[in-house]
């Protein structure tokens, strides 16, 4: 496959780090959600995916603690520093743990993070009672000036946070510019199509300079109209037929990666 590494007129700072960062204009970043697969081990399932991932020209990988813990993330980066990766290897510990993140990104020569949220408050409720949830900006900053060598793409009202009353979408993506290499747009679920709107909307408030990752919800039927606007997308459930426990499907992967280098030739 054929990545899109060539130099865009007129190009921002900011996109010149995005493109240098993941090898690519417009990078396919494939989720690792770290489920077992039967009767094979949890780490050689997610080495087998992010191989299929390799071979049909996916840029990065984000090995991800969805469906297991930080110790199986630790594994298969531990597997990873033994081969030869043609993807650019990147990690998630949820729920937002960039404490933990940063210190395996470094230790495993991991080039970025992603974090859900790196601003904004969200509101949660547990047993009748309501819980807030922020990033500590300075605490978060310390980090990100210690670890500078490592890049960070983070979410703005992103999926399965409820943003608090009178909450201003503008405002929150303004302080994210200051934290992020690259900001990242959801719908309100893994999988579920982020909508058009709400992409339109990102891109409005951040101007063409700034690298925006759609996170969610991107397939066949939507990849030509939401990468026009985004810069790259997040990818996992899509794979696996829309199952994040599931098998990855070699030939959904091989024929999304087609589209996305035709759309890449008509956008560059």
């Amino acid at each position: 496959k054929t990545k899109s590494k060539k130099v865009i007129p007129n190009m921002s700072n900011e996109m010149r780090k995005f493109v240098s960062i993941f090898k690519s204009a417009d990078p396919i970043l494939g989720m690792i959600h770290l489920a077992p697969g039967g009767n094979i081990p949890r780490v050689e399932k997610a080495l087998r995916e992010i191989t299929i991932m390799e071979e049909n020209g996916v840029d990065a990988v984000i090995v991800e603690n969805y469906h297991g813990d930080v110790h199986h993330v630790e594994e298969v980066l531990k597997a990873l520093t033994k081969r030869k990766n043609k993807a650019v290897i990147g990690l998630n510990i949820l729920p937002n743990e960039y404490e933990i993140a940063f210190p395996m990104a470094r230790k495993y020569g991991v080039k970025f993070i992603q974090l859900d949220y790196v601003s904004g408050r969200y509101s949660e409720e547990w047993y009748g009672k309501e819980y807030i949830s922020e990033i500590d900006a300075d605490h978060y900053m310390s980090y990100r000036k210690e670890y500078s060598e490592v890049a960070v793409i983070g979410g703005v009202h992103p999926k399965y946070y409820s943003p608090v009353k009178g909450s201003v979408l503008e405002n929150d993506i303004n302080e994210a510019l200051e934290r992020v290499d690259a900001v990242v747009v959801t719908g309100s679920g893994t999988g579920m199509e982020t909508p058009l709107d709400k992409i339109k909307t990102f891109r409005k408030i951040l101007g063409p300079e700034k690298p925006l990752v759609i996170g969610a919800g991107v397939d066949l039927s939507n990849a030509e109209v939401q990468l026009k606007i985004g810069n790259g997308a997040i990818v996992g459930s899509y794979f696996k037929d829309g199952e994040t426990s599931g098998k990855l499907i070699s030939e959904r992967v091989s024929a999304f990666m087609t589209v996305v280098d035709l759309i890449k030739k008509l956008k560059y």
